[in-house]
């Protein structure tokens, strides 16, 4: 059975969802970028890099399904936020959707 967002949601829920309805601010770990990256020496190491794998993949279907439904979102770590942010402010306002 494929995943969808809206297994998650309550109706109540989906019904405030509306296209363009705003954005989803996802801040990303650096840590788990930084996990991926390092080398796999041992058993426990590719369980972690396994596990930060998969979780970063179910975080993509999850980022997936919400801009399915119209929303936006900015998946960037606390670090690049502020400027994620005045950036995705300004080409909302260039394409007229305030």
């Amino acid at each position: 059975m494929p995943w969808s967002l809206t297994w998650y949601m309550s109706a109540r829920e989906r019904a405030r969802v509306l296209p363009g309805s705003g954005i989803a601010v996802c801040p990303r770990q650096g840590r788990l970028d930084r996990a991926l990256d390092a080398e796999v020496t041992d058993l426990s190491g590719a369980i972690q890099a396994g596990a930060v794998a998969r979780y970063l993949e179910q975080r993509a279907a999850a980022h997936d399904a919400l801009r399915g439904h119209g929303m936006m979102v900015l998946d960037v770590t606390t670090a690049q936020l502020p400027a994620a942010l005045v950036e995705r402010y300004l080409a909302v306002k260039c394409e007229g959707l305030l």
